[in-house]
């Protein structure tokens, strides 16, 4: 495991209440045998932290690190369970979650964003590459993958001024 079991529940200690409040508004362990709402949370921020490039990356790592499954929640999961649970539970838990949290995360960098707002004309340009399936012929990428990139213009409050998607073979 790339991250430190202590790191993990470190980072994810903060957002525990915002995850418990959610899984009570929304039911969402409702008709769940194996894949719970707080392990479903801890996997997806522990992907986004660690290098696994895919689901399968994530349950077999998973399957192979006992100290994951402590620190997640969670015995292993095979990637098709996690595929399930992504499709099944609904978005609203993760958008309540952020909401939740958003805020914090301003507050936190709050005086970080005072000291630039003498720089009011300063735009971020943030470009993305998100891979498409093989039926989007208009996204093709290369002769084995297609995709498009994602281009968002923010300004310093991170409100996005602009957002244009163009095929992912086109430059910056």
């Amino acid at each position: 495991m790339i991250l430190s079991k202590r790191f993990f529940h470190k980072f994810i200690a903060p957002i525990g209440g915002a995850v418990e409040r959610a899984m009570q508004r929304y039911d969402s362990d409702k008709r769940y045998r194996t894949l719970f709402t707080r392990p479903h949370v801890n996997l997806h921020l522990f992907f986004q932290l660690s290098d696994c490039e895919s689901q399968r990356d994530l349950a077999q790592e998973l399957e192979e690190d006992r100290d994951l499954q402590e620190a997640v929640g969670c015995p292993s999961v095979n990637h098709s369970s996690l595929s399930r649970a992504n499709a099944r539970r609904t978005f609203r838990v993760f958008r309540y979650i952020f909401h939740t949290l958003y805020p914090k995360a301003i507050s936190c960098a709050g005086s970080v964003l005072k000291s630039l707002e003498g720089l009011k004309q300063v735009k971020i340009l943030d470009e993305s590459f998100l891979e498409c399936c093989a039926s989007m012929a208009w996204a093709q990428y290369r002769k084995t993958k297609n995709g498009l990139k994602l281009h968002l213009l923010l300004d310093l409050r991170r409100i996005p001024n602009k957002l244009v998607l163009t095929p992912g073979r086109e430059n910056e």
